[in-house]
């Protein structure tokens, strides 16, 4: 520099220099030096970026960038400039990485604006210059450039080997970004293909999101038969059993249009299976059938087995009802037995096994109604579907079913009475006749067993458990039913027992003068409560007058059993009636 009169002229700009210049170094040095020295280098530089010298000349400026020179800021705004521009053309040769290499070297932030532009306008650039601008922007950031990644590989025109390419670049940076973005291309591609290409690159790097993916495509409905079939062979390969579960539900929404023929070999295979479970079983076998036209004998060994849902061993059954009424009525005998005590579905089954024998039917109702597990409404809706006959028969069993509840009882009399009038007001009597049953409902049997009246009255009199005043008005009720020798006997037999006061008053009130008096004479004179005695005594005022009732009143007066006060009470009521 020293023994050049000009040494800014040694960075002119020449014809035929071709990059990289040999004397680079030495010329960066001086630009370098002439800046740091106050000269002023701008016109070499800017005539280096005119298009006679712009291609090999422009990578010099990008030099001293790289080395540390300072550089006029007009200069380099313009030098980005023109690379931005050389960058996004599509004309740019061979050359274009150098260039974006320049641009990166003055301005990275410029550099990755110019890139992701060119991502985001799709068929302007080659597929090699596509893929080189998506791999120079994972080289300066894959992180802050994975919006543009994804934009890129959302692309169909983009070849599979490229994106294969994108997954590489990403997994030797790091492998679970290579995970995110490929299971943003999975889930948000509109292409199958691609979100199948997605979830096999996923799959490779992370088994269990992968598998996810694939089972995503596999389930999807709308997507073709062919793709769904690619991704759950895809799937089984790597989990069999998981596979196995996609096939299931693959069968249940296959379109009707679709080809069968990569799925019926498997399925045939995957029937026969003894590994598989019996229900995924049954749901290739019920495919096969539905889809493929094979014999709905398919269904029936499948379907003996309890893991098949109810409603689809009962299809398999019916279909077969004709051809094995056998093997049919086994299974539906099966599934009734197998329903839950609650399960009311159990007549619709019942229903259909009626269909193929209605002599199994008949007896599959009669097990319900006697199965004390069911509920009580389901075991009568069961006796009401029964023949007449056979529901009659029912409606006794269930009336002394000890385990019925009462109302239910009543219910089923009811419903025997609208059927047969002897068979019903015998159960009613039967009712009436049974301990356990509330006094309430006896009773109440009793008045509707109407022929059979003295019989139901009759068991309620005698039952001693029952309070007193009851059997008294079930005496009542008899005789006023039907006024005989028998009924008016009740009466007399509820004398003769040792029942308590308020029971022997109602029953005086319901007996005849004379027995009234005899009985009310026994109390005034008996062990019983003092209230209940001068109850008695008061009641012989208007039955025997005014004398013989004080002569009662005198009794409970002398009997030192008796309290002072009550005593005192009887002896004052006697004294009183004695001066009438």
């Amino acid at each position: 520099m020293a023994t050049h009169p000009e040494p800014a002229r040694l960075l002119e700009p020449r014809f035929g220099a071709r990059w990289e210049w040999p004397d680079l170094g030495m010329k960066v040095f001086l630009a370098a030096q002439l800046t740091e020295a106050g000269t002023d280098v701008r016109s070499q530089l800017r005539r280096m970026m005119w298009p006679p010298f712009r291609s090999q000349h422009i990578g010099f400026v990008a030099a001293l960038v790289r080395h540390g020179a300072e550089v006029d800021g007009k200069m380099l705004r313009r030098a980005v400039r023109l690379l931005a521009r050389t960058v996004r053309s599509a004309s740019t040769g061979k050359e274009w990485l150098q260039h974006v290499q320049w641009l990166h070297e003055i301005d990275a932030g410029a550099t990755t604006k110019v890139l992701r532009s060119m991502v985001a306008r799709p068929g302007r650039h080659t597929p090699n210059r596509r893929f080189e601008t998506i791999r120079y922007l994972i080289g300066m950031d894959p992180y802050e450039n994975a919006e543009s990644v994804v934009t890129y590989l959302l692309d169909p025109e983009i070849r599979r080997i490229d994106r294969n390419g994108v997954d590489k670049l990403l997994a030797d940076i790091d492998v679970e970004l290579s995970v995110r973005i490929f299971s943003e291309l999975a889930t948000e591609a509109h292409e199958p293909t691609l979100r199948l290409q997605g979830s096999e690159i996923v799959l490779s790097h992370d088994t269990d999101r992968g598998l996810e993916l694939l089972a995503r495509i596999g389930l999807h409905s709308s997507t073709s038969d062919d793709t769904r079939i690619a991704a759950i062979n895809i799937a089984a390969g790597h989990d069999e059993a998981f596979g196995f579960e996609l096939w299931r539900a693959f069968t249940a929404t296959a379109s009707p249009e679709g080809s069968l023929a990569p799925t019926t070999g498997k399925l045939l295979r995957a029937r026969d299976d003894r590994t598989i479970p019996p229900a995924q079983r049954h749901e290739f076998a019920d495919f096969l059938v539905h889809r493929a036209g094979r014999d709905p004998k398919l269904l029936l060994e499948t379907a003996q087995h309890h893991e098949v849902p109810a409603g689809q061993r009962i299809e398999a059954a019916l279909l077969n009802s004709v051809t094995d009424p056998e093997g049919s009525i086994k299974i539906m005998e099966d599934v009734i037995d197998c329903c839950q005590p609650g399960d009311s579905w159990v007549l619709s089954c019942i229903w259909h096994l009626q269909q193929i024998s209605e002599s199994k039917g008949v007896e599959a109702l009669v097990r319900v109604v006697k199965d004390e597990r069911r509920t009580e409404y389901l075991r009568l809706r069961a006796a009401e579907r029964l023949p007449l006959l056979e529901r009659l028969d029912m409606y006794d069993y269930l009336v002394d079913e000890t385990s019925f509840s009462d109302d239910d009882k009543m219910q089923a009399a009811r419903r025997a009475l609208h059927l047969q009038r002897s068979r019903g007001l015998d159960a009613y009597a039967r009712i009436a006749g049974q301990s356990q049953v509330g006094m309430q409902n006896r009773m109440r049997a009793a008045r509707r067993s109407e022929g059979y009246k003295y019989g139901a009255y009759e068991s309620i009199v005698k039952d001693r458990s029952a309070p007193g005043t009851l059997r008294v008005q079930a005496a009542v009720a008899a005789r006023r039913g039907v006024d005989t020798i028998e009924t008016r006997w009740l009466l007399e037999y509820l004398v003769q027992e040792e029942l308590d006061g308020k029971t022997q008053l109602a029953i005086a009130e319901e007996l005849d003068s004379t027995d009234a008096v005899r009985l009310l004479d026994q109390m005034a004179c008996s062990t019983l409560p003092a209230k209940f005695r001068l109850a008695a005594a008061a009641q012989l005022v208007t039955l025997r007058g005014v004398w013989h009732a004080a002569d009662a009143y005198q009794a409970i007066a002398d009997d030192m059993s008796v309290s002072s006060y009550q005593r005192l009470e009887a002896q004052q009521e006697a004294d009183q009636l004695r001066q009438l």
